[in-house]
């Protein structure tokens, strides 16, 4: 961290440095060439900063991974021995469907014939996670919750 700020300082100094240099040469050596060289070394310094911008502006540099919160249920049913790869499927099933439960019944409801394709898309989607937290919850014991929206969920 520090060698990147120390190479940093030195980078804008230096331009300023050259911004000054190039003012003194172009006007001479008079009050107006120091006029003009320190607005060379802002005009050096800035062109610094908005390079050093342009260059650290761009995304990370490792892809961001989501965060799943593993909830209390899946904690509680966990055996001991599970493997992490287990306890992230298993949360993400609950979580998963805990999260569609809150908004699959605005995305179902059809007011218009037009959106009846969205609504069963909608549908279809909320049927694989249910099937998924299913298929979770038998295998850490867990209640079942009755789907949301009425579901032909088959196993």
């Amino acid at each position: 961290m520090w060698r990147r700020t120390l190479l940093a300082v030195a980078t804008v100094a230096l331009a300023a440095a050259v911004g000054l240099g190039i003012g003194v040469l172009v006007a001479g050596p008079s009050l107006r060439a120091t006029t003009f060289g320190a607005g060379g070394a802002i005009i050096g310094v800035w062109v610094c900063i908005g390079t050093a911008f342009v260059v650290t502006s761009g995304g990370p540099r490792s892809a961001a991974r989501a965060v799943v919160p593993v909830p209390a249920v899946v904690l509680a049913a966990a055996p001991a021995d599970a493997s992490p790869a287990d306890v992230w499927r298993w949360s993400v099933a609950v979580t998963t469907e805990a999260d569609r439960r809150r908004t699959i019944g605005y995305e179902t409801y059809v007011e218009r014939p037009f959106m009846q394709e969205q609504a069963d898309r909608a549908r279809e989607r909320y049927a694989a996670v249910y099937r998924a937290y299913v298929k979770t919850a038998r295998e850490l014991g867990l209640p079942l919750r009755e789907p949301e929206i009425p579901l032909d969920v088959t196993d």
